[in-house]
């Protein structure tokens, strides 16, 4: 499948350790938070996220748009599954 080939693969990070975040992923969390505000919802949900990286210039992003998934197509799903 082309994400896993885009994907990195690491070694595994325990889970008693913090992780350090890139700049990206930071820009994205802070843009799912501002979806979930825009949308009155409570908490950030995946699909929040999914829209957030949808919105970022990057392989994964292409990939999904390549498959029929967008950045408004989640935003609809999330106002679906929230009415």
């Amino acid at each position: 499948m082309r994400l896993q080939q885009i994907l990195p693969h690491g070694k595994a990070i325990p889970d008693s350790v913090d992780m350090p975040i890139s700049s990206s992923l930071s820009s994205a969390f802070d843009a799912a938070m501002a979806l979930r505000t825009e949308l009155q919802h409570k908490q950030v949900e995946p699909l929040h996220l999914l829209a957030a990286a949808l919105s970022e210039s990057s392989q994964v992003s292409e990939a999904l748009h390549e498959l029929g998934i967008s950045k408004e197509g989640v935003i609809q799903a999330i106002k679906r599954e929230c009415s």
